[in-house]
C-alpha cells in the first residue's frame, strides 16, 4: 500500500510540474462534445479517425490500437506523443512492457525530459492512477495524451500473488470493465485522449468458426471495445524491397473497425519503412492509400498532369509544402467521395 501511494504521489508531482509550465498558455474550452482533435503524424490514420488530415485522435475519449506484434503500434504511439508535445500539450506513457527506450523516443521526436511516466506495472493501480489524473485535470483545459503500452502486457495484482499456471479466469476483464466504467464519464470532461495498445485474442486468429464480432476481439474483455470512440486494427502485409532486393520495410493495412463519428470498416494502406529510422513513411502511405482507393492508377504516379517516379513523389512530399497540401486535398476528396457521401 505504501509503495502504491508513493508511486501515485510521484506521478502526481510530475503532472503538477508539467501543468505549472502549461497553464500560462492559451486555454481551450472543454465541453461534452469533442472539442479538440490531435494529429497522429500519419495522414491516412487522421482520415480514418476524424475524416480530416491534421485532426486525428479525439479529445475526451478512449482510442484502441490493436494488431499483431511488430506491426508498429509502439512507434505510432510515440509519434503521437511527440505531436502532442509539439502542440504544447502534456504527454504521458504507461510502459507496462518495459520496452520504452530513451534513445528510441528521442529518435521519434519525443522530448523525453518532459515526458510523464507511470512506473506502476499492475492493472488495478494503473486504472486508479488514470482516474486520479483525470480527476486532477478536470477544469484545467490542458490537452493531454496518455499512451498505454500495452493492455495485453499488463498483469493484474492477483497474478502477482498466485502461482504460475494457476487459473485466473476473467480477472483482467473484470478490472478493465470496472475501471473503464469509472474513467470514461470523467474523461469526457477533459481534453485528455487515452490511446491504448492491445493485441487480438489468439482464439480469434485464423479460426474459421469465429463469429465476425469475435475476429477483432482483444485482450481485457469487452470494456475497452465498448467504451472506445475509435478502434484501429493494424495488419502486416507484404514486404517492401529495394532494387538491391534487401527488405526495406513492410506494408500495413489499417482498418477503422469502430468509429462513432464516421463509417466503420474504412481502411488505408500504410508503409512502415526502415530507411527513415523505422517509422511510418507518410509519403508512401499516402501513395499506397490513394492507389487502394482507386484515385491513383497502379503503375502511374500523377499529381495533376505531372507524372512522377516513386522517389520524386517522396522527395516532393517531404520537401515541398505545396505538393504535400495538394496530396492531402486529393486524399480528403477521395475519402469523402468513397465513404462519407455514401452515408448521406
Amino acid at each position: 500500500m505504501k509503495r502504491k501511494k508513493s508511486i501515485l504521489d510521484k506521478t502526481k508531482a510530475q503532472l503538477e510540474r508539467s501543468l505549472a509550465r502549461k497553464l500560462g498558455a492559451d486555454s481551450i474550452s472543454a465541453a461534452k462534445d469533442i472539442t479538440q482533435w490531435y494529429p497522429t503524424d500519419c495522414p491516412p490514420i487522421d482520415l480514418l479517425s476524424s475524416g480530416s488530415i491534421g485532426k486525428g485522435l479525439p479529445s475526451g475519449r478512449a482510442v484502441e490500437l490493436f494488431g499483431v506484434e511488430s506491426v508498429g503500434k509502439t512507434t505510432f504511439g510515440l509519434r503521437c506523443l511527440a505531436k502532442m508535445q509539439e502542440l504544447g500539450g502534456l504527454a504521458m506513457i504507461i510502459d507496462t512492457e518495459s520496452t520504452f527506450q530513451r534513445k528510441r523516443g528521442i529518435q521519434l521526436g519525443v522530448d523525453v525530459d518532459s515526458l510523464i511516466t507511470l512506473s506502476e506495472k499492475y492493472l488495478e493501480p494503473i486504472l486508479d492512477a488514470i482516474l486520479l489524473i483525470i480527476e486532477d485535470m478536470e477544469g484545467k483545459n490542458t490537452p493531454m495524451l496518455i499512451f498505454w503500452d500495452t493492455i495485453a502486457g499488463t498483469p493484474s495484482k492477483r497474478e502477482r500473488s498466485s502461482d504460475i499456471g494457476e487459473s485466473s479466469i476473467a480477472l483482467h476483464a473484470r478490472a478493465m470493465s470496472e475501471g473503464m466504467r469509472r474513467i470514461c464519464p470523467l474523461l469526457d470532461n477533459t481534453l485528455i485522449t487515452l490511446l491504448a495498445c492491445n493485441q487480438k485474442k489468439v482464439g480469434a486468429i485464423g479460426n474459421p468458426y469465429a463469429l465476425e464480432q469475435d475476429k477483432d476481439a482483444t485482450l481485457g474483455g469487452h470494456a475497452l471495445r465498448f467504451h472506445a470512440e475509435v478502434r484501429l486494427k493494424l495488419e502486416k502485409g507484404r514486404k517492401l524491397r529495394k532494387a538491391t532486393d534487401k527488405v526495406n520495410g513492410f506494408e500495413v493495412r489499417c482498418t477503422a473497425v469502430k468509429n462513432k463519428n464516421l463509417p466503420d470498416g474504412t481502411y488505408a494502406r500504410l508503409a512502415f519503412a526502415m530507411d527513415i529510422g523505422g517509422r511510418y513513411d507518410n509519403a508512401l502511405s499516402c501513395l499506397y492509400t490513394l492507389r487502394r482507393w482507386g484515385a491513383m492508377p497502379k503503375g502511374t504516379i500523377k499529381i495533376g498532369s505531372k507524372k512522377l517516379s516513386v522517389e520524386q513523389w517522396r522527395n516532393g512530399y517531404d520537401r515541398d509544402a505545396a505538393f504535400r497540401d495538394e496530396v492531402h486535398k486529393l486524399m480528403e476528396k477521395t475519402y469523402a467521395e468513397l465513404f462519407l457521401e455514401e452515408e448521406v
